[in-house]
């Protein structure tokens, strides 16, 4: 599946910066949720009209934090963990599921 016609913001954690030490886990949820609200804020939507797809718990925390829905994917680092305590939104298997599940929860790309 091709995401780019689907995808109008595409962020990694290198976009949260050069990190000088370890951090938290707390500072390390805080600084995505900062990316995702900075992020909203540039496309200038609310987090109603947004969401976030993520692997990982921290995908989906930094996600929840500001209240964004969230779409864990279980690829990459999900694969092998099992992150259903985090409650996303919507899980998918792989990319190619996500258009029709997003469709089918009422989501619209």
């Amino acid at each position: 599946m091709k995401v780019s016609p689907f995808v109008e913001t595409f962020l990694t954690r290198e976009d949260l910066g050069p990190s000088q030490a370890l951090e938290s886990l707390v500072e390390t949820i805080q600084k995505r949720a900062q990316l995702v609200t900075r992020t909203l804020n540039q496309l200038k939507l609310r987090v109603e009209d947004a969401f976030l797809v993520g692997d990982s718990w921290w995908d989906v925390r930094a996600g929840k934090s500001p209240g964004i829905k969230t779409v864990l994917v279980r690829t990459g680092f999900s694969l092998y963990n099992n992150f259903s305590n985090e409650n996303p939104d919507i899980t998918v298997d792989s990319l190619d599921n996500l258009r029709d599940r997003l469709e089918s929860s009422g989501w619209t790309l």
